[in-house]
């Protein structure tokens, strides 16, 4: 099939790019850019590794599905991934995990912001861990009984596969034609979806009320910075929902209605388009804050001497999130909050 030949090379290509970008943008945080954004470098760092990670999963193990007469198959399209059962839940198993791990760290990165802005006091390094661990060990749990809710190759499944010109040797499936396990399973991922992106949507409103409260007290460089934080942030949290639970719910949707149709086409390419978060979420945070742009624009025009650029001198917005904190000073009994920022953003 033509589609899996792209798919083969789409995963690589993809792989190389995030790997790029993603390196990149730990390089910026962590060497060139350090009076940018100040402590939050430190998110946008970890959210770098962490795609990183993913990709590499998905490179490795290649997942995709194939949707045939309401039985939709994982499979690991990598000839070069380890042949096993075992071997054929942990590619599930992982891909799966990660692309609610990358929907998790969005609702981390919404919740540190909006501490730091919002709160009388930001929220520790505890709470973060710990809102952070709790789901974590959720999603954990949570694939742990995908060994249960997923069936091994039969005869019938096979069969399946033999008359729409398929032949894989190790898959899983998840049956959707009759009430089983699997569709709690489903129903569980789609309750940490809705979780997560009900407290994006929570901690995005505070945001962005916060803003246009403060607004008037705010210088226009001061704003400007805050703004494209926030930017950052907000696209970053809608690139799960457009790569990943869209995609998905077609599928599966799919996998209910048109059970007689062979959708193998269209769910590769559902899951082709779940890899692409890592990449999205790098590319976001090198156009999106100016600094990163205006950096990575001189080292494209003069690679050989961009080590000598300086850093403090590319006119853009310099944030502390220590300092985007406060000076409080008591107004009618509330805490007014003067946040800092440094030069100019273009």
């Amino acid at each position: 099939m033509w589609i899996r030949t792209v798919h083969f090379y789409f995963e690589i290509v993809l792989f190389c790019m995030t790997w790029m970008v993603g390196s990149l943008v730990i390089y910026l945080s962590m060497f060139r850019c350090r009076d940018v954004l100040k402590d939050y470098r430190n998110m946008l760092t970890f959210t770098a590794v962490v795609d990183m990670v993913f990709v590499l999963n998905s490179v490795f193990t290649m997942e995709t599905f194939y949707v045939y007469e309401g039985v939709l198959y994982y499979y690991s399209d990598n000839p070069l991934y380890p042949k096993g059962q075992f071997a054929a839940y942990w590619s599930g198993a992982m891909f799966s995990f990660f692309v609610l791990f990358s929907i998790i760290i969005t609702v981390i990165q919404f919740m540190y912001r909006y501490g730091l802005l919002c709160r009388p006091e930001a929220y520790t390094k505890l709470q973060i861990g710990g809102a952070f661990a709790c789901f974590t060990v959720y999603i954990v749990i949570h694939h742990y009984f995908f060994w249960w809710t997923f069936n091994p190759p039969n005869a019938e499944y096979n069969d399946i596969l033999r008359r729409h010109g398929q032949s894989l040797e190790w898959y899983i499936v998840a049956d959707l034609r009759s009430v089983n396990w699997v569709w709690l399973h489903f129903m569980s991922f789609q309750m940490v979806v809705s979780v997560s992106y009900t407290f994006n949507i929570l901690f995005g409103v505070k945001i962005i009320q916060f803003l246009k409260a403060k607004a008037s007290s705010m210088s226009e460089k001061t704003l400007r910075a805050q703004k494209q934080i926030t930017y950052v942030l907000f696209i970053q949290a809608l690139c799960p929902l457009m790569d990943t639970v869209i995609p998905a719910s077609f599928v599966c949707l799919n996998v209910i209605i048109a059970r007689n149709a062979g959708l193998a086409e269209t769910a590769i390419l559902a899951s082709m388009a779940m890899n692409i978060i890592p990449f999205c979420n790098s590319l976001v945070v090198i156009l999106v804050i100016p600094k990163y742009r205006q950096l990575v624009w001189k080292m494209l025009r003069h690679p050989l001497t961009h080590a000598s650029v300086d850093a403090t001198h590319t006119g853009s917005v310099a944030i502390s999130d220590s300092q985007d904190k406060r000076s409080t000073s008591k107004v009618g009994g509330r805490s007014s909050i003067m946040v800092s920022a440094g030069a100019s953003a273009h």
